[in-house]
Order: structure tokens, then sequence, then C-alpha cells
């Protein structure tokens, strides 16, 4: 887990992110990155790093944002599979 941090936009939008889109960005976004575990059995074990904007560390933990990150990757799995 790392200490909060400045994200600053970048000077141009990048592939995928139309310029409407891109100019509705804040100019800067204060962040924190964790390192989340992913576990399943009969598979391997991998982690992700993760940027937030859920600054707080002790009202969102590691495990409350690790169950987050979990279900909308599952969720964004199971509607591509659709």
């Amino acid at each position: 887990m790392t200490d909060p941090f400045l994200w600053t936009k970048p000077a141009t939008p990048p592939t995928g992110l139309s310029e409407e889109e891109f100019a509705s960005l804040p100019d800067t976004l204060t962040v924190r990155v964790v390192k989340i575990q992913f576990a399943a059995k009969g598979f391997r074990t991998t982690s992700c790093l993760i940027a937030t904007t859920l600054l707080d560390a002790q009202l969102y933990t590691l495990e409350s944002l690790g169950e987050r990150g979990q279900s909308k990757i599952r969720d964004t799995f199971l509607y591509t599979q659709r």
C-alpha cells in the first residue's frame, strides 16, 4: 500500500478516449495505489495494482478493495463472455 499521490492529466488523450471524454477529466486527481492478490481454487494466485480515489485506508481496506475488484473483474468477464 502506498501513500496517496497526485495524478496529473497528460497533454494528449490516450487511445480509446474521445476528446470530449478527455476534456471532462480533472487536471489533477489524488489517488491511492494498492496491490491486491486474487486467489481462486484451482488457479494460480495473481496480483493486480489498483489505483483508487478511495483514499481512507482504514475505511477502504485492502480486503474490501479486493472484494470490490474481484466482483468488478468477474462482472466484466461474465459480460464479455455473453
